[in-house]
């Protein structure tokens, strides 16, 4: 009974959350009707970011995904992130539908290598 409360909870309020982002985004933020994100996420996009989530898209507490200026991230329908997950878009991340995170996964499109001479080096990752 517990787990279906909690359930209800997060859909209501991923509901309202959505809904705040798309006003205040516009068309850079597209979102499936149906979302299960945890109270305990951190959502961070600046502007000029474009952030499309899929149908039934699920993340746990804990939680992050910070999408840079410019930079664009697409989720597919179906993916879930365990607890503790993050991910961060300095310039493009594409993650299939149904693809799922264990716990304590990070997902970056940079490097931090600074030693090649001419700055990090931007990379992009198509998970499936």
């Amino acid at each position: 009974m517990r787990r279906l409360a909690n359930n209800i909870i997060s859909v209501c309020y991923s509901f309202v959350r959505i809904g705040i982002r798309k006003m205040a985004y516009g068309s850079n933020f597209t979102s499936g009707l149906v979302q299960r994100i945890s109270p305990n996420v951190v959502l961070e996009f600046n502007r000029n970011a474009r952030v499309s989530l899929g149908d039934k898209v699920r993340i746990h507490s804990g939680g992050k995904i910070k999408v840079r200026s410019g930079a664009e991230l697409v989720i597919g329908s179906g993916a879930k992130f365990n607890y503790n997950c993050g991910v961060f878009c300095h310039r493009r991340i594409v993650i299939g539908p149904g693809v799922e995170f264990g716990p304590n996964v990070l997902v970056y499109d940079h490097d931090h290598d600074f030693r090649s001479g001419g700055g990090a080096q931007r990379w992009c990752f198509l998970l499936r």
